[in-house]
This record gives C-alpha cells, sequence and structure tokens, in this order.
C-alpha cells in the first residue's frame, strides 16, 4: 500500500518537471512524460487496490487491528501530503478565490474579478471567471495560507497543504475514536473508510475541500453517539458553511436522536426548533464578511451546480453518445444539420429532470428502510446509501472526491454488497481521473466518469430484489425503534 501511494507522489512532479509548472488544466503532458506518468498511477493504484481490498475482508495475512489500521492511514497521509496536483486543477480556484479575499474583494460577487488575483492564470479555461463556489471556511483557510506563503503559488500551496494534512490527521484520530464506540463490523471498515485511495490521494494528496468537511461530520457523529444534540448541529452546520453539498446530512442528528430517545417527544421537538436556529446563525455568521445585499451566496451557489452542464454523470455520457452518432443519423434520417454541442444540450433538456426525480423518489424509497433499523448506527449508513444515490443519480456533476462526503458514514456497515461497492467504487474513481494527465479524449472521458453512476444503479436495483423480494422481514431488534414494523411478512414475486 505504502509503495503504491510513493508511486503517487513520484508521478505527481513529472508535471513540474516536465513543463515547468504545476497547473493541470490546458497543461497536459506527451510523449514519454505522459506514458512514465499513467505507468507510474496504474502500477501504483493496482499494488495499493489489491492490497486493500484484502485488508477490508480480512483475508489471510491481511488481518489488521484497529491500531495498525489507525497508524497505516496517518503513513498514507503523510506520503500523499507533498503530492502536487495531478488529477485535478480545483485548487487553483479555491486560491484565486481566496486571493481576491484576502485583497478585501469579494469573491462571491462577480466571477470577472478573479483576473485582480495573481493566481488566476493558473485557474482552468472553464473556471476562469467563476465566482466562488466554495464555503467561508475554506476562504478563510486560503486567506491564511495567502499571508503567509504570499503570492507564491508554490509557498500558498505548501501552507495550505500543511493545514489539510493536519485536518486529515484529526480526521483519522476521529474516526478511530469513533469506530471504538461500537462493536465492530464482520469486516475491517475503519481500512475501508481511512485507507480508502479518495481519502488519501484526492482528499489529502490533491488538497479538495471535502476534507474539511468530514473533519466535522466525524465531530457531528461523536456528538450523535453521545446525545449531544445541539453540539453535532453546530459543527455539522460548519461542514454545510465549507461545502454546500454537506447540507442534506443536517436532518441526521435530530433523527438518530429520535431513534434513540423515542419517549422523548418534547426534546426531539425542542431540538428541532434549536437546531434549525442554529444552522441559520453559523451560516450566516460564516457568510457575513461576504454579504453584499445581493444574492446570499449560499443560494448562489446552488444556483449555479443546478444550472451548470452535466458531467462525469450518465446524462453527459447519453448527450456525449448522441453527439458523436448524430451526424450518422441526419443524413440517414434527413434530420437538420447541428453542432455536437447543440445535440448535447438537445438530449440534456429532458434527461436532467429526469435523472433529478428518479434520484429523489429513489432517496424517499430508501428512506423508508429506517423502519427497519436495528441499531442507532445503522442511521448513518441509511443516510450514506441516500448520499449515494444523490450523488450518482441526482446530481448533474460527479467527480470522485464526491464521495468524501459519504465514505465515513459506511464506518459501521456490515452489508458486503455496499462494502464491495463503496471499495471498487474508491478505486474505479481515482482510475477516471487519470484523464487529467494526457489531453482527454472527448468521447472517452464521459464513457469512464459516468460508470460510478452506472454502478450505484445495479447496487440498487439488486438491494431492491433482496429487500423486496427474497428476504423475511421481522421486528427490529430495538423495541423503542419509533420507526418500527411489528409483522412479520415474507414477500414472493
Amino acid at each position: 500500500m505504502l509503495f503504491g501511494a510513493g508511486l503517487f507522489l513520484i508521478a505527481s512532479y513529472i508535471r513540474y518537471f516536465t513543463t515547468g509548472s504545476i497547473k493541470v488544466d490546458q497543461n497536459y503532458m506527451t510523449g514519454m512524460p505522459m506514458v512514465l506518468n499513467l505507468l507510474l498511477v496504474t502500477v501504483g493504484l493496482c499494488l495499493f487496490g489489491w492490497a486493500y481490498y484484502k485488508v477490508i475482508f480480512n483475508k489471510e495475512d491481511y488481518k489488521l487491528s484497529p491500531l495498525e489500521t489507525r497508524n497505516l492511514a496517518i503513513l498514507l497521509a503523510l506520503i500523499s501530503a507533498p503530492m502536487l496536483p495531478m488529477l485535478s486543477n480545483d485548487v487553483f480556484s479555491l486560491f484565486t478565490w481566496g486571493d481576491l479575499a484576502a485583497m478585501g474583494i469579494n469573491p462571491y460577487e462577480d466571477g470577472k474579478l478573479l483576473v485582480h488575483s495573481s493566481f488566476h492564470p493558473y485557474v482552468g479555461d472553464k473556471y476562469k471567471y467563476l465566482a466562488c463556489l466554495y464555503g467561508p471556511i475554506n476562504i478563510f483557510i486560503v486567506i491564511c495560507a495567502v499571508f503567509i506563503g504570499g503570492k507564491n503559488i508554490l509557498g500558498v500551496y505548501a501552507i495550505f497543504k500543511i493545514i489539510f494534512t493536519l485536518l486529515a490527521l484529526g480526521f483519522i484520530g476521529l474516526i478511530y475514536h469513533l469506530y471504538k464506540r461500537f462493536p465492530e463490523s464482520s469486516y475491517n471498515t475503519l481500512a475501508l473508510v481511512l485507507l480508502s485511495p479518495v481519502f488519501w490521494c484526492q482528499g489529502v494528496g490533491q488538497g479538495h475541500t471535502e476534507v474539511l468537511g468530514i473533519f466535522f461530520l466525524v465531530l457531528a457523529m461523536l456528538f450523535m453517539t453521545s446525545d449531544r444534540v445541539l453540539q453535532a448541529f453546530v459543527v455539522l452546520a460548519l461542514a454545510v458553511a465549507s461545502k454546500i453539498s454537506f447540507a442534506y446530512l443536517l436532518p441526521l442528528p435530530l433523527l438518530y436522536f429520535w431513534w434513540r430517545n423515542p419517549q422523548k417527544i418534547k426534546e426531539t421537538a425542542l431540538y428541532a426548533l434549536a437546531s434549525g436556529i442554529i444552522v441559520l446563525a453559523v451560516l450566516a455568521l460564516a457568510y457575513w464578511p461576504f454579504e453584499t445585499g445581493g444574492t446570499w451566496a449560499p443560494l448562489a451557489s446552488f444556483k449555479h451546480l443546478s444550472a451548470s452542464r452535466p458531467s462525469g454523470t450518465i446524462t453527459d455520457v447519453i448527450g456525449e453518445l448522441a453527439s458523436v452518432i448524430y451526424p450518422s443519423l441526419q443524413g440517414l434520417f434527413n434530420w437538420p444539420p447541428m453542432e455536437a454541442q447543440a445535440v448535447r444540450e438537445m438530449v440534456w433538456k429532458p434527461l436532467v429532470p429526469f435523472f433529478k426525480l428518479l434520484g429523489i423518489l429513489l432517496a424517499l424509497w430508501t428512506f423508508t428502510r429506517i423502519r427497519t433499523i436495528r441499531v442507532a448506527q445503522d442511521n448513518f449508513t441509511l443516510f450514506a446509501i441516500i448520499g449515494a444515490i444523490m450523488l450518482t443519480i441526482f446530481s448533474q456533476k460527479f467527480s470522485s472526491w464526491y464521495l468524501l462526503l459519504i465514505i465515513p458514514l459506511f464506518l459501521y456497515t456490515d452489508n458486503k454488497t455496499w462494502i464491495r461497492w463503496l471499495a471498487i467504487l474508491g478505486l474505479l474513481t481515482i482510475a477516471m481521473d487519470f484523464m487529467h494527465i494526457p489531453e482527454r479524449n472527448l468521447l472517452i472521458f464521459p464513457i469512464t466518469v459516468a460508470i460510478p453512476a452506472f454502478l450505484v444503479a445495479a447496487s440498487f436495483l439488486w438491494k431492491f430484489k433482496e429487500r423486496y423480494i427474497e428476504l423475511e422481514f421481522g421486528p427490529p431488534i430495538n423495541n423503542d425503534n419509533p420507526f418500527k414494523i411489528n409483522t412479520k411478512t415474507k414477500m414472493k414475486g
């Protein structure tokens, strides 16, 4: 595992030494440097993946104690911390927005203002004039990095990575402490979470902001397991203030408390009221320095994400395939000529609302499984599965690091199907980001990045088969479950 991570570290420096820049987008490698880079990351991922899978399923000679797993995770984080950008260019957009804020310019106001940042040349063409999409806590961290590192891109990157590595180490410690609170799974789910390549490679190595969010998320999980509901809402609101995607988890502390204390109806109602006030207060305070009287920044970010073109999803693949097939069918059926982008947009128009509706329906159906929860920790798994559906079916955009939103929630699962799904998906989505190394082929790229969406759909259908056709149901072990069902039913066909 460590050797595989080391190969990733070496590969990340090839671009810098051959092109003279650490920029990723529009700075693709060619020739032998590209071949060497792809070879190193491919071998590294295969070596790591082979051992990772064996550790998770406790294969012979690969059984690790929780302490050994934690220590290995620390080593992986430390090895990946010095990585340069290789699989994503997002960190430079964050630096540009943070640099604007350090100069007293509101990064949420107008994307055209990005030209005032000395880091603007590092931003990819797609985001050169886009207003800030990240939460203010991330911006505050970059302001600190700019204050210490100055206008030197490598200096700012180094300070930023030190801060995020400390957050990653804190996350490892919190997860380890949380894992020891409850009986262990039949599998090494601590390794599933802490050794995930999405965490050490994309989170720590590439510096994605989800690392900050999952630090707050795990802290919230610790508070939840201690019935400290209000504290859980405070830190979960901080996660949302780092990235709006964490907002879907806001009901979790209240549901977790209600499941553990179904008789405390009055307290649950009071917590529900207080939680809304707490979340709004935290978000208002976090965004207050950037308010100018226009659209509230979180809503502006959400509006942009909703309006953005599909990327890395099933919709994206179908649109891309249509743009390739259309010219051949055009002559056959005498259709009017259309540009490739026009064909994509024509296909996306009905598909986007369709998959959004499908994602919502599947997520709501999955939520009904709260009736069959047997232990409180299953609430985490339930929200992890809902998150998987929303990420790969509902969302118009999918990238490998988005999985960090749900990976910690799988800590207590004992479901082999979802453990295998997450392990394979973590490896697969790292491989799909190899397309940032060479000049990307427009057709191959969306096909590879959409595989996760098909995998989650297949897994969901398989679980539907188990849940409604083959399994016999009975009342939950915990008879205080407020959502319990009391009758045994066996459904066939």
